[in-house]
C-alpha cells in the first residue's frame, strides 16, 4: 500500500465493517482497533471519531454495553473537538443510554461529571482496555508481544505476579513471566510444568486445560479445592486467577494471575476486563505465531537456497546423481562426489588402457613368430655363404670371370643377409618394446637412462606414424645432455608419457602438411637437461599450436581435438596423472597458435 499514513486507517476500518458483515468477530475488534490507532497517530481527528462510533455500534450489536459506552464517548469527544457539534447532539439523541455518563477528556485525562452525577471510573478503565488492546494488536514479534501482554495483563487486573502457559508438543510448558515489584519479564523460557513447580499452581492449570473454565480464589490458602497443591502450600497466595485463552473453540493458551497481599483482587469487573483482553491476546498470539513461522520458513529457505548454490557449484559434468536433501554437510557431499567422479575417471581409463595393452601384446606376438624366422633364417644365409666360399675354395679354379663374377654374387647376399638380420633384429627390438609397454609392469620404481627411454620411445613412436601414413617425414633434431642420468621412476608410466606427447606432435604436424601450408618443413625438437634434482625433457613440434579458448581444457578427461574415432581424450589427462600424480613432478606447455607446441616435463630424480 503507499503512503499508509494517509490511508491505513481507512482500509482497516474497510476491514473491521466486513469482518463484521461475516461474523468474524474477533478480526473486527483487532481491525477496529488498528484503525483508531493509526487514524490517532496521523491526526486524522474526525476519521478517528468515526472508527469509535463504528467500534461502538460493533460491541452494542454483540451486548457489551461498556465497551460500546467507552467508545462512544470517544466518539463523542472527538466530534466535539473536530467542532461537529450538529453531529453530537445526534449522537446524543440516538445513543441516549450510552452517554448518560460522565464526557471523559481521554487527552487531558480530566473527568466532567455530567447531570447524571455518576463517576467515570468505568469509562476510564474502559478507555485503559482500549489502549491495552491497541498495544497488544501492534505487537508482530512474539517475544516482544509476550513481555508487553504480561505487562498489561499484571496491570490492568491488579495481580502482582502473572504467567502465561502454552501446550507444546503435547506439553504445558510456561513461555512467559512477570512480577510488578521487579518489572522484569522473562520470555520464551519453554519451562516444562512439571519440572518446575515453583513458578505456577500445576493442579489449578490442568483444571482449566481440561474444563477450559475460569478458576478464581478469592482466598486460595483457605479454599480446600486445590489448597494442598505443593505451589500454594509453599507460596501461599491469598487471590488467584487461572483464565483460558480461547480462540474460535481451540485453546490458544492459559493465563495465571496471582496477588499475595490481598483476597477478593480479582473483581468480576477485572475478569470482564481480561475477557476483551484476552480475545486480542488470542489473535495477536496466532499472528506472532504465524510472523514466527514466516520468519523460520524464510531463515529456512535462504539457508536451503544458499546451500543449494554451494552444492551446484561443486557438481562435475559427469556426475549423475538424484537429488539429494539439503543438510549442513553439503560441502563434504560434494567433494565425496568429486572424489567418486576421479575414481571412475581413472578405472575407465584403466579399462580401455588393458583393451589396448591386451591388443598390442595379441599384435606384438603375432608379428615375433614369424620375425624369428626372418632372422634365424638372415643368419643361417650367412653361415651357407661362408660354406659356400669354403666348398669354392677347395675346387679347380675356374675362369677367372666366372669366379669373381659368383663372389660378388656372394658377397651381394651376404650383405643383404646382414641387412636383413640388422633390420629384424631392430623390428624385433620394436616388438619387444611393444610387449613391454602392454604388459605395463609391477609398477615399481626403478632408476632408468632418461636419454635412452626417451630415444627409444622417439623411435618407436616414429615407425608407428609410418605405419600409419608411409609418406610421413619429418626432421628430428636431439640435443641430450649427457649428465642427465638416471632417474628413479615407473618405466612403463613414463614410457607411455613420452609416446603420447611425441605420437600427439606427428598428429599436429601431419595435420598442418594435409592443409597444403607453403613453406612448411615439418620439425620434432627432443631435447633433455639436467637441473640438479631434477630432469627436464622438451618435447617442441611445429605444428599448428593449441588454441587460446581450449588450453585449460587439454588436461581434462575425454576432451580432444582430434576427428571422431582417433583419439579417447584420455592421453593428456593420464599423462598429467603420471608424472604430477605418480612422480611428483611437472607437465606445462608452451605454445603459440599456428607456430609451434612444447610440452615440458620435469621429474625429480628421487620421489
Amino acid at each position: 500500500m503507499h503512503a499508509p499514513m494517509n490511508h491505513q486507517h481507512k482500509y482497516e476500518l474497510v476491514e473491521a465493517e466486513l469482518a463484521r458483515s461475516e461474523g468474524k468477530d474477533l478480526r473486527a475488534m483487532d481491525c477496529y482497533a488498528r484503525s483508531i490507532g493509526a487514524a490517532r497517530k496521523n491526526q486524522y481527528i474526525q476519521e478517528e471519531a468515526l472508527a469509535n462510533e463504528m467500534a461502538a455500534r460493533f460491541y452494542l450489536d454483540r451486548g457489551q454495553e461498556r465497551a460500546a459506552r467507552a467508545h462512544m464517548e470517544e466518539a463523542r469527544y472527538l466530534y466535539q473537538t473536530w467542532g461537529a457539534l450538529a453531529k453530537v447532539r445526534a449522537l446524543e439523541r440516538q445513543h441516549a443510554s450510552l452517554l448518560d455518563s460522565m464526557v471523559v477528556d481521554a487527552r487531558r485525562g480530566e473527568g466532567i461529571i455530567n447531570e447524571a452525577g455518576s463517576s467515570g471510573e468505568e469509562a476510564l478503565d474502559f478507555l485503559s482496555v482500549l489502549k491495552a488492546s491497541q498495544a497488544i494488536s501492534g505487537e508482530i514479534d512474539l517475544e516482544k508481544l509476550l513481555s508487553k501482554m504480561i505487562t498489561i495483563v499484571v496491570e490492568n487486573a491488579g495481580a502482582q505476579k502473572g504467567c502465561l502457559v502454552l501446550e507444546k508438543g503435547g506439553r504445558l510448558v510456561i513461555e512467559a513471566e512477570g512480577n510488578v515489584e521487579s518489572s522484569e519479564v522473562k520470555v520464551l523460557r519453554s519451562l516444562t510444568l512439571e519440572s518446575h513447580p515453583d513458578h505456577a499452581p500445576a493442579s489449578i492449570v490442568h483444571y482449566v486445560l481440561r474444563t477450559r473454565d475460569n478458576v478464581v480464589l478469592n482466598d486460595a490458602t483457605r479454599e480446600s479445592r486445590f489448597a494442598n497443591d505443593p505451589y500454594i502450600l509453599n507460596h501461599r497466595p491469598r487471590s488467584v486467577l487461572c483464565k483460558p485463552i480461547i480462540k474460535q473453540g481451540a485453546l490458544a493458551g492459559i493465563l495465571y494471575l496471582e496477588n499475595a497481599l490481598t483476597p477478593n483482587a480479582f473483581t468480576p469487573e477485572r475478569l470482564e476486563i481480561l475477557d476483551i483482553l484476552s480475545s486480542q491476546i488470542a489473535v495477536a498470539l496466532e499472528n506472532a505465531s504465524l510472523y514466527q513461522e514466516m520468519k523460520r520458513l524464510n531463515k529456512d529457505l535462504a539457508k536451503a537456497a544458499r546451500e543449494l548454490e554451494d552444492y551446484s557449484r561443486n557438481l562435475e559434468e559427469k556426475v549423475a546423481q538424484r537429488t539429494q536433501e539439503l543438510s549442513a554437510r553439503n560441502e563434504e557431499l560434494a567433494n565425496i562426489l568429486q572424489r567418486l567422479n576421479e575414481t571412475q575417471t581413472q578405472l575407465i581409463t584403466q579399462e580401455k588402457l588393458a583393451s589396448l595393452g591386451q591388443l598390442t601384446a595379441g599384435i606384438a606376438h603375432e608379428i615375433k613368430n614369424p620375425l624369428n624366422f626372418v632372422n634365424n633364417f638372415a643368419e643361417l644365409s650367412l653361415e651357407l655363404i661362408e660354406e659356400m666360399r669354403g666348398h669354392l675354395a677347395k675346387q679347380p679354379s675356374p675362369d677367372d670371370g666366372e669366379r669373381r663374377a659368383f663372389e660378388d654374387l656372394l658377397n651381394e647376399l651376404e650383405q643383404n643377409s646382414k641387412k636383413i638380420n640388422q633390420h629384424g633384429k631392430r623390428a624385433d627390438s620394436i616388438v619387444r618394446s611393444m610387449l613391454q609397454h602392454s604388459r605395463g609392469g609391477s609398477s615399481e620404481r626403478q632408476q632408468v637412462e632418461i636419454n635412452a627411454m626417451l630415444d627409444e620411445n622417439l623411435s618407436l613412436a616414429y615407425h608407428g606414424m609410418r605405419a600409419q601414413d608411409p609418406e610421413f617425414n619429418v626432421t628430428i633434431e636431439k640435443d641430450y645432455d649427457p649428465s642427465v642420468g638416471r632417474v628413479t621412476v615407473v618405466p612403463q608410466d613414463v614410457s607411455r608419457v613420452f609416446l603420447n606427447i611425441i605420437a600427439n606432435s606427428f598428429y599436429e604436424i601431419r595435420r598442418k602438411r594435409a592443409q597444403g601450408t607453403n613453406d612448411f618443413s615439418p620439425k620434432l625438437s627432443v631435447r633433455t637437461k639436467n637441473l640438479g634434482p631434477v630432469a627436464e625433457v622438451r618435447i617442441r613440434d611445429n605444428g599448428n599450436g593449441i588454441p587460446e579458448h581450449i588450453r585449460e581444457k587439454v588436461f581434462s578427461p575425454f576432451f580432444t581435438t582430434k576427428a571422431a574415432g582417433e583419439g579417447t581424450g584420455l592421453g593428456l589427462s593420464l599423462s598429467y596423472d603420471i608424472i604430477v600424480k605418480g612422480h611428483r613432478g611437472e607437465l606445462i606447455f608452451e605454445t603459440e597458435d599456428g607456430q609451434f607446441t612444447e610440452f615440458i616435463i620435469r621429474l625429480p630424480r628421487e620421489v
